[in-house]
């Protein structure tokens, strides 16, 4: 019988990052507040297919460069478990290329969740922890799609529990920025661990912890790569109503944080970046 799964790929932001030692093996070591939007890629699975096979569309499939990283985790996920053969993984690509946004990790995420709804026997969380990082630093936080602080290379989650769900305006200039370059590029100095806060589920104590400039300690290294990341960061902060402006991961996307009485006046910020020729969506975080 054929089964139609679908999921969406939410968008990963890192509210704040910073980048607190190095490991031998050259991975940097981090400590970030990570949390999700609304906004997202869209993933199909179909079953009972002659063959497996995956199709990406959208406004941003033709940014996908060498071999599709949800493929990598069918097969891998495909050599732990009895997988139904012949699955069709159709993913609409929304979310921009090399963008801090963590898009193919969230598509491997999303269709993850889906694989364990699909076997009779799925993996156990340790099993599929260790699957996730083979794929990507970030994909274990990216399957959970929960507001988590996120440390080690990207496999030691801590649940935050919910985040109020502020309204935010994500803007991209346009610039593919490659983590490994931001990362290869980075000089310190390192940062000492964040501080989170007991309670981060209302909008004054998430705004009060984050702040209006949020700290990421890869922004001088991706706008340095990337000279537009400053410009979005500038063109952001001189709106009143954008409470907070910040680069999400190693870039170029950056984002606006609004109260929610300001909700109806985000429109004018998505219409001055889209004048400029930058991408730009509304979203909120997800709770």
């Amino acid at each position: 019988m054929i089964r139609t799964h679908e999921a969406i790929a939410h968008a990963k932001l890192n509210l704040t990052l910073r980048v607190v030692g190095k490991r031998a093996d050259g991975l940097h070591l981090l400590d970030s507040l990570t949390v999700f939007t609304d906004f997202g890629d869209r993933v199909r699975v179909t079953t009972h297919q002659q063959r497996d096979y995956i199709e990406v569309f959208g406004p941003f499939a033709s940014g996908i460069d060498g071999d599709n990283i949800v493929s990598k985790a069918l097969d891998r996920y495909r050599s732990l478990t009895e997988t139904p053969g012949g699955l069709a993984i159709e993913i609409e690509k929304n979310i921009p290329v090399a963008a801090g946004l963590g898009g193919g990790s969230c598509d491997v995420g999303a269709v993850l969740r889906i694989l364990q709804e699909l076997v009779q026997k799925p993996l156990s969380d340790r099993a599929l922890t260790t699957l996730a990082m083979s794929i990507g630093a970030d994909v274990p936080v990216c399957f959970s799609a929960q507001p988590a602080r996120m440390r080690g290379i990207g496999e030691v989650l801590s649940p935050i529990g919910l985040v109020p769900p502020c309204p935010l305006v994500l803007v991209n200039p346009g610039v593919p920025v490659s983590a490994g370059r931001v990362f290869q590029a980075f000089r310190g100095p390192f940062s000492g661990p964040i501080e989170l806060p007991a309670n981060l589920s209302n909008e004054a104590s998430l705004l009060g912890h984050i702040g209006a400039e949020p700290h990421n300690d890869l922004i001088a290294t991706a706008a340095t790569l990337a000279p537009a990341v400053s410009d979005v960061l500038t063109f952001l902060s001189g709106f009143p109503e954008v409470k907070s402006a910040g680069m999400s991961g190693s870039g170029a996307t950056c984002f606006g944080v609004f109260s929610a009485v300001d909700n109806g006046k985000i429109s004018s910020v998505v219409e001055g970046a889209r004048e400029r020729g930058w991408w730009a969506t509304t979203t909120k975080l997800r709770q």
